[in-house]
Formats: structure tokens, sequence, C-alpha cells
């Protein structure tokens, strides 16, 4: 059960993860315990979708969409039923989690196919409810006790309310600070440095993190490095469940959806007043794939008298090279090949049984690009030949 708790849909020990799942709602006495698990259940379903998205399995995006649909709306049923602090509580989670869906999910579309897209605006439609329901059930909150309805005046309705009206409070407070160049912000990363927008399901989205003072409301502008606004108002949206932690995405493409050109770029931040915030961070856009290394050794055609060889090959000429793929196999069209990546260093060494065999290598760069297979070489094994020079010794 430990091992399954961060497994993806496409792992064997992901069953596991939905029984213990479903054992977490059973246990959940109180309506608060209940919508806050369906709400948690949705979250982890959005964000295996988009590991789905990753890797091009449209199935289970299609799938994990379907459960964080019905999930969100066991939870919005849920927190219909409570009240005071609980429904406050519960539907100030409900907002940062739909803020944080709706980006998400619009990042997805532009990666998947139509079919898979339809599925995507239905969980969209269902986000607008979702925040609409939010928004008005918080504004009815404080707009019942303000005219001081004695049937919702009640002490732990007094303390929502305040609690709403002392971050309302805080916000202005934090957005003049912002105005005079002092926004509490701690952090802010990407999590690549280097990444390749070109929808190969590999190193494809670069994801932004925030540290910031709770509640604040933070874009990201994206710029080339010649000053130029290459996409405008990424949305950061504060996860649910983790204060003050803002996250987003770009998927490499500019205001017009268009995907942007290799390059350089300068992510800024800024605050809901529209000032930037002195902190930056840089990424750079590589969808270039890296040369074919060349074969050294063993020779083409090199008869080898024993059953251990060692294949060497040239260091790539992108100075980006990450790792090697290296191909062997005994039919020259590399059917039933033997493929052996992430390798870091130009040399393999291992037993082959007898016979001719062909080889190739392709390097992968720290965007994630993979290049075109070297040519092909080979080299037979021959332990006959040892067997009888030993016999006749």
């Amino acid at each position: 059960m430990v091992a399954s708790a961060n497994s993806l849909p496409d792992s064997l020990l992901y069953p596991v993860k939905r029984v213990v799942e479903n054992v977490e709602v059973i246990l959940s006495i109180s309506a608060f315990d209940k919508a806050q698990t369906y709400l948690e259940l949705a979250e982890k379903r959005l964000n295996e979708a988009e590991a789905m998205v990753d890797i091009k399995n449209e199935k289970l995006v299609k799938e994990s969409l379907t459960a964080m649909d019905i999930n969100l709306k066991k939870a919005m049923k849920e927190g219909d039923n409570l009240t005071g602090d609980e429904k406050l509580e519960f539907f100030k989670k409900l907002t940062k989690f739909a803020d944080h869906q709706q980006i998400v999910l619009k990042e997805m579309l532009g990666n998947v196919s139509e079919l898979t897209g339809e599925a995507i605006t239905c969980s969209l439609n269902l986000n607008q409810e979702a925040a609409g329901q939010a928004s008005l059930t918080l504004k009815s909150l404080k707009r019942d006790f303000t005219k001081g309805e004695a049937s919702l005046a009640d002490e732990s309705l007094t303390s929502a309310t305040a609690e709403i009206e002392e971050k309302e409070l805080t916000e202005e407070i934090e957005s003049l600070a912002q105005e005079k160049g002092a926004g509490e912000v701690g952090l802010f990363k990407i999590n690549l440095d280097v990444f390749s927008p070109n929808g190969d399901g590999i190193k494809d989205i670069c994801k932004i993190n925030v540290k910031a003072t709770s509640g604040q409301n933070l874009w990201v502008d994206i710029f080339s490095k010649e000053g130029v606004l290459i996409r405008s108002n990424l949305k950061l949206a504060e996860t649910l469940f983790s204060k003050g932690n803002y996250i987003t995405s770009w998927n490499g493409k500019n205001n017009v959806r268009q995907p942007v050109s290799d390059g350089t770029y300068l992510f800024k931040l800024k605050g809901e007043n529209g000032n930037y915030i002195s902190l930056t961070t840089v990424a750079k856009i590589d969808n270039t794939a890296p040369a074919p290394p060349d074969l050294l050794a063993p020779k083409d055609e090199e008869i080898i008298y024993g059953a251990q060889v060692a294949l060497y090959w040239s260091s790539s000429r992108d100075s980006d090279t990450e790792m090697y793929v290296l191909q062997y196999s005994q039919d020259p069209d590399f059917k039933e090949a033997k493929t052996t990546g992430d390798l870091g260093i130009t040399v393999f060494v291992s037993k082959f049984s007898e016979g001719d065999w062909y080889w190739r290598v392709r390097s992968v760069d720290c965007a994630g690009n993979k290049g075109d297979y070297s040519i092909i070489r080979t080299f037979g094994i021959n332990k006959r030949l040892i067997h009888s020079q030993t016999t006749n010794s």
C-alpha cells in the first residue's frame, strides 16, 4: 500500500492505490471530512491526467478525467451540506482547486487529440460550475452576515465572516506592498532549465513554481532574450493543500498558440497591480536533435575470438548531449533488438553469443531530443576457433 501511494494509472500498483482511497472515503465520518477527501481525490486524478498527457496515453487521460469529475461532483454535493467555519474553509479550498484545475486543463487541451479534447472541455464546463458555486457561496456567507440575519449570526458564522474580511484586508495590504516593490515572494523557479515542446511526450512542458504570501494574485509574462513579449498573463494558481505554493506551466507557445522558436526565454513575475516583482528566471527551448555519434570499435566486420566485447563510440559533437542509447541485434533490420538507454559514457561492455552482430548508437540531449541513429556496424563472434586452438595446445 505504501509503494502504491504515488503510482500512476499505467502502473501495476495503481489498483491498490484506488482501493486504499476508497477505504479513506469510507472512514471519513463527517460531511466535512468526506467533502475534503473527495476534493483531494479530484486533485489526484487531475495530476494523473496531466501525467498521462505527457506520455501520450489518451485512454488513461480520459479515464482520469472521468474519475476527477465524479469526485468533484461528490465534493460539491457534500460541501452544500456544511455550515459555518467548515463551509467557509471547504469553499475556499474549492476555489483554489478550481483555479488550478482550469490552468492545467487548458494547457492539456493543446496537447491531445480532438476526441480527448472533448473530454477536457466537459471537465472545463464542470470546473466553471464549481468555481461559480464557490464564489456564490462565499459571497452569500458574507452578505447574509452583513445584513444581520439572526438565523446566520451565530458564533461560527461571525468567525467565518471575520476571516473573509481579514483575508480581504490582508490582500489589500499585500497589494500596496507590491506597489512599493515589497511583494512577499520567497521563491520563483522552473522545473526545467532546457525543454523541448515538440509533442514527443519528453520534457514538453515547463512547470513554474512560486512560493509567496497566501492569497495573492500572481501572473507570469515570458519574453525573448531580445525583450519581446512572447506569452503574457500566465495565471498562477495557489495549490489546494499547500498555502503559499503557486503553480502554472508553459507549453512553449506564444499568445496566439503558435510554437516559439528555439532560444532563451526570460520569465517575469508580476502582481495584480501589473508591476513586475524583482525575481526572474530563465529557460531555454531546444527542439534541435543532436547529431549521431561516430562508431569507433570494433572495426566494421571485425571477427572477435571471444564472448566479451567492448563497444566504443565518439562523444557527440553537441555539447548538451546528456546520454546515449545503444541498440544491438543479430538481425540487420534490428528486429527483436536489445536496447540499452541512459548510457552516460561512450563505451558498453558485454558478452555476446556466437554469430554476426549489428549495432548502432543515438544521442539524447538534456532537452530530451533524440538524434538519429548512427551508421550501422557489424562484428562477428567466433568461439570455435579459440576452442580448437586450446584443444591443439
